[in-house]
This record gives structure tokens, C-alpha cells and sequence, in this order.
């Protein structure tokens, strides 16, 4: 019997990523609901309801104004603990049983979880966006949901719970940064599956169409030249674009043939991947430090394209609206039209809102900026004169 319970989905990147940390570290893990039957899939809904409404503490990390706690992956260890967002999961794995998991050398460290993070907020967008407009009338989430839910939710009721699912994934796709030009249809789908459009919100499909083709064609300049992102084994940052590839390849096989096109050496990326363990010892003092001619660099300048700035105008519209203490925030403040922004990314304007958890994750990134080398500092800013000086400015 494993020791932990991971409650999650194959249609959550962070769901699959924290499946594939765990694999890396060699923890074994009850996968549910899809391994699960009814009496155990019970209990871990009981448990991850008590958690969500602050019933049952979360042992790691701990929560802060800025969190607001996921539907999945929450990681349940038989001994009462409670894990919870995946790139902590990967950061205590790292330290208890997977020291390869983050480079020691502190610039690719850095560099690696720049890389997680970027997949973790930008990519989700990227991801949600081809599921649900994309690939409308064909993905296979409804599917694969059905059957992870068969124990819990059989019969009618399954697919009444589906439907209803599927009806709130296409709803939040302007929050998830997806928004339909106006009038703009997918022939022979349901109305309650078609993208919106919403009204005072610039459509972004170009955006993310274009996002994921210039990201499918620098991460194949890294895997082209060496078996993993950091060279000789899997990272942290491995385990984030397997997530929402992964998640991808199996349930849109039309984006599935579009990684395959763009991006030849994913394929084979993936499969070393499923097969990947990590050593417990610890690895090296460094796989190489960061050089001019870092392969990654090109991966490097597409996310300061696109994620750089989405975090930058993120963060200067939490700090517009936080003295208004206005209460609502993040999906819920979107709904009723709160705490929203304009902005701009490559050249496409866009309208979101202000997500607290953004925050974080920027206030993380640029605590360890400042704690970096100079060196280091210099070579990644050389890169990013952008990002050199929002790193500037967070150290004053």
C-alpha cells in the first residue's frame, strides 16, 4: 500500500507533473480517482473538502493571503499530511529524496524555475486554450474525465456531472486568458461548448496560437542537443513541460501531430521521461555552469516574450488595487467585472485580472534574483534587459 495519495487529473499539467516528480524521486503513489475504487475515492473527496474550506490544515506550504488552494493536485500522505501546489511538491522531494531534481549550480537553478513557473502560469493558459477552442469538437477530456469519475459518479449522473464540467471550462476560458474575436464560431458544436467572446476584451486566440508554435520550436532547439532540458537528467522544469505536453498528446491528437511537426524530438523527450528515475545521492556540485551558448536560451528568450511581461503587468495591478480592498479576488473578482487590467504582450493587447497567486510566484522568482551571482545576474539580463531591471527594482 503506497504511503501517499495523489488526487488529480490527466487533464491537469500540474496534476501530471506532480505524478511525474513522484515517479522521478521513486515515491510510490496511489493515483486518484482513476486507480481508486469508490470507498477510497470517497474518502479523499472527504479529505480534500475539508481541506479546501480550512476544516484540515495544509502541512506544506503554508497557505498566505496571496494562495487560494487548487481542485487538483493535492499529494495525502496516509500519516495525515497534506501537500499541496506542484512546484513545492517537487521542492520537498528535492530535499528528501531527489536532490537532482533542481541544478546545484545556482544560475541553471534559477533558470529552472523560471522555466516551471513560466509553464506553470503561461503555459495552463496555452493549454486550456487549445483543449477548449482548438480542439473543441474533438478532445478527449470529457472522455477521459468520465473515466476517472466512474466509481464516485456512475451512470447518468457521470455524465450529467461531465456535461456540467465541460460547460465550466469554456466559460472560464477569458479568464484563462482565452477570448473569442467577436462572432466567431466552431462549425457543428454545441452552443453551450462554443469559445465567448466577452465584451471590452481584445481576442487573444493569435496570441496563443502563436505563443505555442515559437514555444514548440525553442524547446525542440534544447532537446535537439542533449536528453533532457539540463542535459543528462530530468529537472524540475522537465516535470512542468511534461505536464501540459503530456496532458496534450493524450487528449488532443490534433495538437498531439502539431508537437510532432514543430517539435520531432518531444516524442522520444517524453518516453525517456516516463522511464526517468533520479538517484538519491546527491548529484554533482553542477552539470555544466551557464554559458553564452546555453541551448536553453532560446526556451529563456521566448518566455521574457510572454511570460515576463504578463507577470510584470500582473503584479503593477495588484498593487493599483490592493488598497482598495475591494475583497474579491483572483476568478471570482473576473466574474463581477473587479480588479481587471489592460495590457500588452508581443504586440497583442489584452484585458485580465489582477491573480493574486501570480504574485507570489513573481515575489518568489525576484527574492532568488537577488540572491544570485552578480555574474549570473549579468549573463540572464544581458539576455532580458527587462527583466534585469525589474530585478533591480525588487532589491531596492
Amino acid at each position: 500500500m503506497a504511503a501517499y495519495r495523489l488526487y488529480g487529473s490527466a487533464l491537469s499539467p500540474f496534476s501530471l507533473k506532480t505524478r511525474m516528480l513522484c515517479s522521478l524521486a521513486g515515491l510510490p503513489v496511489e493515483w486518484l480517482p482513476e486507480e481508486g475504487g469508490a470507498a477510497a475515492n470517497l474518502e479523499v473527496q472527504a479529505r480534500r473538502w475539508a481541506t479546501v474550506r480550512g476544516l484540515r490544515p495544509v502541512t506544506d506550504p503554508p497557505l498566505s493571503e496571496l494562495d487560494e488552494l487548487p481542485l487538483v493536485p493535492f499529494l495525502f500522505g496516509r500519516d495525515g499530511t497534506t501537500r499541496w501546489d506542484s512546484s513545492a511538491i517537487g521542492g520537498w522531494l528535492q530535499a528528501v529524496r531527489a536532490p537532482g531534481l533542481l541544478p546545484r549550480d545556482p544560475a541553471r537553478r534559477w533558470l529552472c524555475r523560471w522555466l516551471d513557473e513560466y509553464v506553470d502560469e503561461f503555459g495552463l493558459y496555452l493549454l486550456h486554450h487549445h483543449r477548449w477552442v482548438t480542439c473543441a469538437a474533438t478532445t478527449g477530456a470529457p472522455g477521459q474525465l468520465r473515466r476517472e469519475f466512474v466509481s464516485l459518479l456512475p451512470g447518468p449522473l457521470g455524465e450529467l456531472v461531465v456535461e456540467r464540467f465541460v460547460a465550466r471550462q469554456v466559460a472560464r476560458l477569458p479568464y484563462l486568458f482565452s477570448v473569442a474575436p467577436s462572432g466567431f464560431r466552431v462549425e457543428g458544436l454545441d452552443e453551450t461548448r462554443q469559445p465567448p467572446a466577452r465584451d471590452g476584451f481584445p481576442p487573444t486566440h493569435a496570441l496563443l496560437d502563436d505563443a505555442l508554435s515559437r514555444l514548440l520550436l525553442t524547446l525542440e532547439e534544447a532537446l535537439s542537443r542533449r536528453g533532457f532540458l539540463f542535459g543528462d537528467a530530468p529537472t524540475l522544469a522537465d516535470a512542468s513541460f511534461y505536464g501540459m505536453l503530456a496532458s496534450q498528446v493524450l487528449l488532443e491528437p490534433e495538437i498531439g501531430a502539431r508537437i510532432a511537426a514543430l517539435s520531432p524530438s518531444v516524442g522520444p523527450w517524453l518516453s525517456r521521461m516516463e522511464g526517468a528515475r533520479l538517484p538519491e545521492e546527491p548529484v554533482p556540485a553542477d552539470r555544466g555552469r551557464l554559458r553564452d551558448d546555453e541551448p536553453l536560451f532560446a526556451l529563456f528568450d521566448e518566455s521574457c516574450r510572454t511570460f515576463l511581461p504578463l507577470m510584470l503587468q500582473n503584479a503593477e495591478a495588484h498593487r493599483a488595487f490592493a488598497p482598495t480592498g475591494a475583497g474579491l479576488r483572483n476568478e471570482r473578482a473576473f466574474d463581477r467585472s473587479r480588479s481587471l487590467y489592460r495590457g500588452e504582450i508581443d504586440g497583442h493587447a489584452f484585458r485580465s485580472v489582477a491573480k493574486t497567486f501570480q504574485v507570489k510566484v513573481w515575489r518568489t522568482l525576484m527574492g532568488d534574483w537577488a540572491r544570485l551571482p552578480a555574474a549570473a545576474r549579468g549573463l540572464l539580463g544581458a539576455r532580458s534587459p527587462e527583466l534585469a531591471a525589474a530585478g533591480e527594482r525588487a532589491s531596492r
